[in-house]
């Protein structure tokens, strides 16, 4: 199943109140709970460096990255420019973004998310991602068609 349109989400009030602060605290490289970077990608209209908090997942070895809010600004933007700079504290480290089809990102997703949705954290999450309790593939396909999924690596590789 390719991704054929992802549907455009807004990011919830909250989350614009609460990054400059979770970019601040990244920047001093605070303890969040989640590996917490900040990706700074070129804008495709304005052709200036757009920066903002992500979290990032390591699954089966790779670095990945995920829209949690759907298709938002930094995700149209990685999308075009396909490649940025994660920074934690003082280091940053460029990276080549690859988006994942629907195939490709539901096992991902499955694996990111699947420690989550047991924790504390299920309630937020669920908000924005909603599979099923037995996490069936599919349901995760679903999510994947609403949610863009990167691949991070190094440029070299």
């Amino acid at each position: 199943m390719q991704r054929t349109s992802v549907l455009t989400s807004k990011v919830p009030p909250f989350v614009q109140l609460l990054n400059p602060l979770m970019a601040g605290m990244v920047r001093l490289g605070v303890p969040t709970g989640a590996d917490m970077r900040l990706l700074t990608v070129r804008g495709r209209a304005s052709g200036r460096d757009r920066t903002t908090p992500v979290a990032v997942f390591d699954y089966d070895g790779g670095l990945y990255l995920f829209g949690t809010f759907g298709d938002t600004q930094w995700t149209r933007n990685l999308r075009v420019a396909g490649e940025a700079v994660l920074t934690r504290g003082r280091r940053g480290v460029k990276v080549v973004a690859t988006e994942l089809t629907v195939e490709e990102a539901a096992p991902v997703l499955k694996g990111a998310l699947e420690h989550y949705l047991s924790t504390p954290m299920r309630p937020f999450l669920q908000r924005y991602y909603a599979p099923s309790a037995d996490g069936r593939i599919e349901d995760y396909r679903d999510v994947a068609a609403h949610h863009p999924v990167f691949r991070l690596r190094d440029p070299g590789i």
